[in-house]
């Protein structure tokens, strides 16, 4: 696979969020003093906090028959009062060729991207700018976990790639604590050829 240039469409990410929305706030009157910023409060937005899942995703690339795969990913999302989202988030995976007959080949990933949105109530557009490594690999026909990709980012070897990717996307609030997502992203980096 060649990295350079390369497409990748994530599709179906679902997030399971973990927080909920909060109580509406009290309507006593305020004292005459300053009231300290109440957790409570700052919890009502639906896009505040932590949040977990999973990703598939399919990439093409220049000097590529094209890749399917997936992976997971943990993050975390702070709404300012102005409505925009600022979070970061991390994830790994493992992207096998799409047409090719096993063993399949293909690379294991790891990434961290910050991420810009803007609340539109179950509405999330967003943008992404981010870094990642990437190493080709083999599937041996037994599947593999995002542990499995991060040990062998990390393990021996010298065939590890860095790459930076610029994206954008829209999340979408099925519940208080299931999303769906799109996003589409183009990387750029050093060529990785593929077992």
């Amino acid at each position: 696979m060649q990295l350079t240039g390369a497409g990748l469409f994530t599709l179906g990410a679902l997030a399971f969020c973990g927080f909920a929305r909060a109580a509406e706030a009290p309507t006593d009157p305020l004292p005459t003093f300053a009231r300290a910023p109440d957790a409570a409060t700052d919890a009502a937005s639906p896009w505040n906090g932590m949040y977990i899942g999973s990703e598939i995703s399919a990439s093409i690339g220049r000097g590529s028959r094209g890749h399917v795969g997936g992976g997971g990913y943990l993050g975390y999302n702070r709404e300012f009062d102005n409505k925009l989202v600022l979070g970061v988030e991390a994830g790994a995976g493992f992207s096998p060729a799409a047409f090719q007959r096993g063993p399949y080949g293909g690379y294991d990933y790891a990434k961290a991207n910050v991420k810009l949105g803007y609340d539109m109530g179950r509405w999330m557009p967003f943008v992404t700018a981010g870094v990642g490594l990437a190493k080709s690999t083999a599937f041996s026909g037994t599947f593999a976990s995002t542990g499995d990709s991060i040990n062998n980012l990390f393990g021996p070897s010298s065939n590890t790639k860095t790459f930076t990717s610029l994206g954008a996307g829209v999340d979408y609030k099925l519940t208080d604590k299931l999303t769906i997502g799109v996003a589409v992203s183009a990387s750029q980096g050093p060529g990785l050829v593929a077992p």
